[in-house]
């Protein structure tokens, strides 16, 4: 994928930086159908200062949401760190490696009591590297209405020297089961027709399942999209983590993908330089 990018893409795309800001994250839910139907219990965001004794805090804390549910009280750390690196052959110039970490706690006993952690990382990259939470993605929500809350949240990163998509991951955590969706955001898909001004790109899927997706390249088969293995961008590899959940969670994690995959979308073609402004 990376040397077509390199041929396709940044020939035809203004040089943008993926830092746009992302805005706090919030108990309220997505805006569908059954999104509505989720019940969000109230959210207080903690500073550093504020955490309680006894909880573990590795790299630069991002978020902290602290909420109550039939559970209890509930706490969600969300943090960041990056690494330099050695110089190598593949890395010249030094490489670098960037880290996220999230961890759920169960408050209110002698000491907090960690439900589950997620670790994820780029490292020893050689390129521009990243690994970053969307706090834009973050929910605290009841989807199946049992009176205990699910977690999702979501994150991107990337380890490339072209303009392409980043991996995305949408996590979702209903006590210790784990779902996810893994795919790819709308970073650097679209380009703008030097003739007239129309966004050429892979359409935005609504649907991500394996029939819609095969469709959808049938459909750009003259063009690099139909040789990628993978998702196309904007969508998930696979539902199947999803097999054992809950229909509302999953109704709900799907219809989430999507509407942060809109916003991935329209903040990429914001970012494009319009024609006749170069």
């Amino acid at each position: 994928m990376r040397p077509l990018f390199i041929a396709l893409l940044l020939a035809l795309l203004t040089a943008c930086s993926k830092t746009d800001p992302t805005p706090p994250a919030s108990a309220s839910p997505a805006t569908t159908a059954s999104a509505a139907a989720a019940s969000a219990p109230a959210i207080r965001h903690l500073k550093q200062a504020e955490l309680p004794a006894g909880v573990e805090l590795r790299g630069k804390l991002v978020d902290a949401l602290r909420w109550q549910d039939a559970n209890g009280d509930n706490l969600l750390l969300l943090s960041e760190w990056s690494e330099e690196g050695k110089v190598t052959e593949e890395a010249p110039d030094g490489s670098r490696s960037a880290y996220l970490a999230a961890a759920h706690y169960q408050l209110g006993g002698s000491k907090p009591q960690r439900l589950w952690l997620l670790n994820d990382s780029v490292k020893d990259c050689g390129f521009d590297v990243a690994a970053a939470f969307d706090l834009s993605a973050t929910r605290v929500v009841d989807a199946d209405a049992d009176g205990r809350t699910e977690t999702l949240l979501g994150y991107s990163m990337t380890c490339t020297s072209d303009v392409s998509p980043y991996t995305y991951k949408l996590i979702v955590h209903a006590g210790k089961q784990k779902y996810a969706l893994r795919g790819l955001d709308r970073y650097g898909v679209i380009f703008r027709d030097e003739e007239n001004g129309d966004y050429v790109g892979p359409p935005l899927l609504k649907d991500c399942n394996a029939a819609a997706q095969t469709a959808a390249r049938q459909q750009l088969k003259d063009s690099m999209w139909s040789e990628i293995d993978g998702p196309l961008p904007g969508c998930y590899e696979s539902d199947a983590d999803f097999a054992q959940a809950p229909a509302a969670t999953k109704q709900y994690a799907l219809q989430h993908w999507h509407s942060l995959m809109q916003k991935s979308d329209s903040r990429w073609r914001a970012s494009l330089t319009p024609l006749g402004k170069r």
